[in-house]
């Protein structure tokens, strides 16, 4: 079973699987010494998410907050109860933007060790499952509507790279070299 991010940009790019995209995951076990980070030579071919999984760059309370607007069509005086619990449990965790930082390139701890996935969406306390609760209204916001919320300020870096090699690979029509 192909995954499902892969079928959507293949349909963006086509015959993306000949390119060779390949990505590197920080997962729990790695460290500075034990991580693979693609050297410039890899690149574009290798890119590294640095966090520990892709939602944890969904973690980013505006955009929370744009997503629940487009997607409820409530009017802004009513979106009061969303706004207060997505606040709260942004900054329950400890996951807010720090003086001085952008959503680009935040650096903070917090980001990087959480488990995003269940954090926001599979945990019986996630934000998802908060949202949906809230006065029964079964609101559902998914990835997707997170993603598409944000503002390119708050797009963090890695996926911007990732973006970028993606079309340098498209418009060179590189396929990844046998040895790097």
């Amino acid at each position: 079973m192909e995954n499902a991010g892969f079928l959507r940009l293949n349909r963006c790019v086509e015959n993306l699987a000949n390119y060779g995209l390949l990505f590197s995951y920080r997962i729990d076990y790695d460290n500075d010494e034990t991580a693979f980070h693609p050297t410039v030579r890899e690149q574009p071919f290798f890119n590294e998410w640095k966090r520990k999984n892709i939602d944890n760059y969904l973690l980013v309370p505006h955009a929370w907050k744009r997503a629940v607007k487009r997607e409820s069509n409530i009017q802004e005086l009513f979106l009061e109860p969303y706004n207060s619990v997505i606040d709260k449990f942004f900054s329950e965790r400890g996951l807010i933007l720090i003086k001085g930082s952008s959503w680009k390139n935040i650096k903070t701890p917090g980001f990087d060790l959480v488990d995003g996935k269940k954090l926001l969406f599979e945990n019986q306390d996630s934000l998802f499952e908060q949202i949906k609760n809230i006065e029964d209204t079964k609101l559902k916001i998914n990835r997707s509507s997170v993603a598409t919320a944000m503002t390119q300020d708050e797009i963090h870096e890695d996926v911007l790279l990732f973006f970028d090699n993606l079309k340098i690979i498209v418009e060179q029509g590189n396929i990844i070299p046998e040895k790097l």
